[in-house]
């Protein structure tokens, strides 16, 4: 009797088990519909209805995956492809397209990438080059609604502003046509609600501020003259400079130091220092100049300035025999010319 009882709960544990077992095979087996299913196949029927240009269908489209679809967890369409439906005749929400624009331009988008993207399709591709293609039409409908001129101008401008990021069309306008449009609309709108858009995303153009500044390190070969000239021969100096600008007025700091030698015998009090000795040339100093020509391809700025220079014996020279310092030669010169 216990015999059979042990083997009655045996046989229920093992079916139980490979029960349970299969329900799950069932369940994943039959997991069809789920949410990124769902997405995928309401993106591939966007994508056909696009092409097949029914606009009733693509507005319900789009409206069933924002509505249903998207939540918290779930990206359905992402914001460049809104933007383009929006702006695209299916839809024609033009109200929404400056909040997105907004949102592609922060960090809203990191939000996004937390997300359960859709898998690979090709509704982005599709959608830019249709929206390419029909650019006459899309302003023309813009220009048709009623809209203020401000609104239409920034639709306009954010139009160009995403078309202008295809490679593989040619729209006839670059980011510097762009740059004058959104360079009129800051001043035509001053107090937009759109001008932190126009600024910060469409707007791509370095703007030149009041305040400059510059690292130069540079070698060169300096020439000596006059009684310089007949004991010191020419040094090879490496030197940097620190340039600092106020709208055109300029302000340098430069240092150099070079090694040369002796071109005939120096006396001093200890005896002579002979000809081919080395020797240490340097300069330290200031100048301040003015630009005259400043533009994207030539800065030319007359400076003027003092320096102090020296050529003198090297510090291991001068350690080891100190009285060398009888023949260092410290002066200060004055400085003219243009950078």
């Amino acid at each position: 009797m216990k015999n059979s009882l042990i083997c009655l709960l045996l046989c229920l544990f093992g079916s139980a088990a490979f029960g349970q077992e299969l329900s799950i095979e069932e369940q994943v087996a039959s997991y069809k519909n789920s949410r990124s299913d769902l997405i995928s196949k309401a993106r591939r029927l966007l994508l056909d209805k696009l092409i097949e240009e029914d606009i009733i269908s693509v507005t319900n489209v789009v409206a069933y995956i924002e509505e249903s679809l998207e939540n918290e967890d779930y990206v359905g369409l992402y914001n460049s492809e809104k933007i383009l439906l929006y702006y695209y005749y299916w839809t024609g929400q033009y109200d929404k397209v400056e909040l997105l624009m907004q949102v592609v331009s922060e960090s809203a988008e990191n939000t996004v990438s937390r997300k359960i993207h859709p898998l690979d399709d090709f509704l982005y591709a599709k959608l830019r080059e249709k929206t390419n293609d029909q650019y006459d039409f899309l302003i023309s409908l813009i220009n048709g609604k009623e809209l203020s001129s401000e609104e239409k101008d920034f639709l306009i401008l954010s139009l160009k502003n995403i078309l202008l990021e295809s490679r593989y069309y040619d729209n006839g306008f670059s980011q510097e046509d762009i740059n004058v449009d959104a360079n009129l609309f800051i001043n035509s709108y001053s107090n937009s609600t759109y001008l932190n858009t126009v600024k910060k995303v469409i707007r791509n153009e370095y703007i030149e501020g009041d305040w400059s500044g510059s690292i130069e390190i540079y070698s060169g070969y300096g020439i000596l003259s006059s009684k310089l000239s007949d004991t010191y021969k020419n040094p090879v100096p490496i030197g940097f400079s620190l340039s600092g600008y106020y709208k055109n007025v300029l302000a340098q700091a430069n240092f150099s130091a070079g090694f040369n030698s002796l071109k005939k015998d120096i006396d001093y009090s200890l005896g002579t220092w002979t000809k081919g000795e080395k020797m240490r040339a340097w300069n330290a100093g200031v100048n301040f100049g003015y630009n005259v020509i400043n533009n994207k391809i030539l800065k030319i700025a007359p400076i003027g300035g003092i320096e102090y220079m020296g050529i003198t014996v090297t510090p291991k020279d001068e350690e080891d025999i100190p009285e060398l310092k009888e023949i260092n030669v410290k002066f200060f010169s004055f400085l003219i010319g243009a950078t």
